[in-house]
């Protein structure tokens, strides 16, 4: 009888995976998910990948540590309207 599916973090980003088994070290418990697999003895079928951001991904792309976004520049030259009915002007 197969024990029951394992659930593994992975990043959406750079699609490593979390060790929730490496609490011993802090410093490495993100790393390749086919590295996790080995170490485990996991196969097919034994495992759910669950969708995470890494430290490294989430402080990149976070809101909070990111600088504002840069508004698009202002239109500088003088565009003339378009009327209605006035036809196609490239």
């Amino acid at each position: 009888m197969m024990s029951q599916e394992q659930f593994i973090a992975i990043c959406c980003v750079c699609n490593n995976v979390r060790d929730d088994s490496a609490k011993g070290n802090p410093d490495q418990p993100w790393g390749p998910l086919s590295a996790y697999l080995s170490r485990h003895r996991l196969h097919s079928g034994e495992y759910r990948l669950t969708h995470a951001y890494c430290p490294g991904c989430a402080s990149k792309f976070s809101r909070r540590d990111s600088s504002p976004v840069a508004l698009t520049p202002p239109v500088t030259e003088s565009l003339e309207p378009i009327h209605a009915g006035s036809g196609y002007r490239p």
